[in-house]
């Protein structure tokens, strides 16, 4: 006890603030047992499983006392409350430190201390390395389709291009033939159709048509120069390539049309 008004040193001498029944010797609980049948276990087996059924007893215990929470009857944690403690609240001057207790890491490896967080940390390290090939595979593969899918588009592009300018080629072949037969532009192109030696002619000039396309074609023919001709075809015959026919007037065209290009139609 304290003298001259001093407080009572709980350091000095724990023991007179123990209770009597808190000095009572531990007696461990008796554990109810689950049997287990052992018939036909080596003697290592029967070992292996009386050492698991003791770690998950161990484990079931620990987790039971740590669960409990401190009494309030506790010298020690009246010690704190006395220091400025409160349930609940956290250690620390300014109530900044920890609040729930630290948890427990039961070592039962053979491993050196930190090896077992080496090991995690580089089967963490292997998986995510894992997961950026598997990632980086699937760009690559959606790259490979994109570019794949653009090559053949450009290149189903550009041979209608070499199509179309062939038509466009012939269609203005027999529309100067027809001109040239009948002296005028008007309706040249039925003039054509229906003149015995302008079928010979045109079905002569589709295959001498065709040659000048394949030799035009080494020199990569473009999308202008196809248009240049179908603005020609317009301008001087009133004829629409993918209309399909030759209108009456330049204004005919025009109100009838929907445009130069295919896509227009």
């Amino acid at each position: 006890m304290s003298y001259d008004g001093e407080e009572d040193d709980y350091m000095g001498n724990l023991g007179q603030f123990v209770q009597p029944h808190e000095l009572l010797p531990i007696v461990s609980t008796p554990v109810q047992k689950t049997s287990v049948d052992m018939t036909g276990l080596s003697k290592q087996q029967r070992k292996k499983l009386k050492l698991d059924q003791q770690r998950k007893e161990e484990d079931r215990n620990r987790s039971e006392g740590l669960g409990l929470a401190i009494s309030a009857s506790n010298k020690g944690f009246k010690m704190l409350q006395q220091m400025g403690y409160k349930p609940g609240s956290a250690l620390g001057k300014h109530g900044q430190g920890t609040v729930e207790p630290i948890n427990l890491d039961v070592k039962r490896s053979r491993t050196g201390l930190g090896r077992d967080q080496i090991e995690k940390t580089e089967e963490q390290l292997k998986a995510k390395i894992q997961q950026f090939k598997r990632e980086a595979e699937k760009r690559t593969q959606a790259m490979l389709k994109t570019e794949f899918q653009e090559r053949s588009k450009t290149s189903w592009k550009g041979r209608k291009i070499v199509r179309d300018y062939e038509k466009a080629q012939n269609a203005l072949r027999y529309l100067e033939e027809a001109v040239s037969s009948s002296g005028t532009r008007d309706h040249a192109i039925d003039n054509a159709k229906t003149n015995p030696e302008l079928k010979k002619k045109k079905t002569d000039g589709k295959e001498e048509g065709s040659h000048d396309v394949e030799d035009e074609s080494e020199e990569e023919i473009e999308l202008q120069d196809l248009l240049d001709l179908l603005q020609r075809l317009r301008t001087e015959y009133f004829y629409c390539l993918y209309c399909g026919c030759q209108y009456e007037s330049h204004d005919a065209l025009l109100n009838n049309c929907p445009g130069l290009e295919e896509e227009d139609h």
